[in-house]
């Protein structure tokens, strides 16, 4: 594996370096050559079951907001 040394980089050039090829890498791969995501045939727990049913789930509010205000109650 290519290292930040032989490449003449910084830790970070090289780290940046990386991640920027694997995202132009995942570009050129089209979603349906990838197969289905990996939640997406993952069993859920009853309880959570019932609350997508119910609709408990889908107020429509961002759940950081929310967060965000019952830590600011405090």
């Amino acid at each position: 594996m290519p290292t930040a040394v032989a490449h003449r980089r910084s830790v970070t050039q090289e780290t940046i370096h990386l991640i920027e090829t694997a995202i132009m890498a995942e570009d050129k791969v089209p979603a349906t050559a990838i197969g289905p995501a990996k939640w997406a045939n993952r069993k859920l727990l009853p309880e959570y079951e019932a609350l997508l049913a119910s609709g408990a789930l889908t107020s429509g509010v961002d759940s950081t907001i929310g967060l965000s205000e019952e830590r600011d109650a405090r």
